[in-house]
């Protein structure tokens, strides 16, 4: 016989896989889940991997604005590709690198040049429209990002997480779905998805605000 608590366990996890919820394990701190307090954060331009066509479009300052907005929107000061575009020019290293060395730098300029205590850098994998309108959509938009972030001045790494997803109908998944701008209404274009997905990540930091030092 099961017991009382398997028997639950897996009527959760049947219940899951009909109704199409997440059963994976929440994004996880190099802290073991502790709070990074943080008075301001650099967020450094996106990183495009090499099979992310742009098309003439600043996909890298596409998403770094939406980082900027949901940082901002957090209530921490963010300093933006703007304030860093004269630190990245005397970079060797492409700016869409995401290697520990290259965080490290961007850290130790966060925290002389800005004050900052957290760098966060992103790496764009996929960027797809979708294709019709927004009433109606053969193919629906799919985005697909890291997120990672580090303590300054030491370039430590504290967080990082994945959005990795393709617009659900209403029809396919009514929990996932009601959680889209536009409570699934409407197909969404793949920057609405993109800035969806940034906003959705950057809340599950565990980013604590506090005030600067005098």
């Amino acid at each position: 016989m099961l017991s009382a608590g398997i028997r639950a366990a897996l009527g959760f996890a049947a219940f899951c896989l009909l109704a199409g919820c997440s059963t994976g394990a929440p994004p996880e701190t190099a802290a073991s889940g502790r709070s990074i307090p943080a008075s301001c954060v650099v967020a450094a331009p996106f990183a495009l991997a090499p099979q992310v066509s742009a098309e003439g479009d600043d996909l890298p300052g596409l998403l770094g604005a939406y980082l900027t907005e949901a940082l901002a929107n957090a209530g921490l000061r963010v300093v933006g590709a703007g304030e860093l575009a004269p630190f990245l020019a005397s970079e060797t290293e492409d700016a869409a690198s995401s290697t520990r060395a290259y965080a490290q730098r961007l850290a130790f300029v966060a925290d002389r040049e800005f004050g900052c205590e957290v760098v966060a850098i992103g790496r764009l994998d996929r960027f797809r429209d979708r294709s019709g309108e927004a009433m109606g959509s053969t193919h629906a938009a799919s985005v697909a990002f890291d997120l990672h972030f580090y303590g300054a001045p030491g370039g430590q790494a504290l967080w990082e997480g994945r959005f990795d997803e393709t617009q659900k109908a209403l029809t396919e998944n009514v929990w996932r779905a009601r959680q889209y701008p536009g409570s699934g209404m409407r197909w969404l274009s793949a920057n609405e998805f993109a800035r969806f997905g940034v906003q959705e990540l950057v809340s599950s930091v565990p980013l604590r605000a506090r005030a600067a030092a005098p």
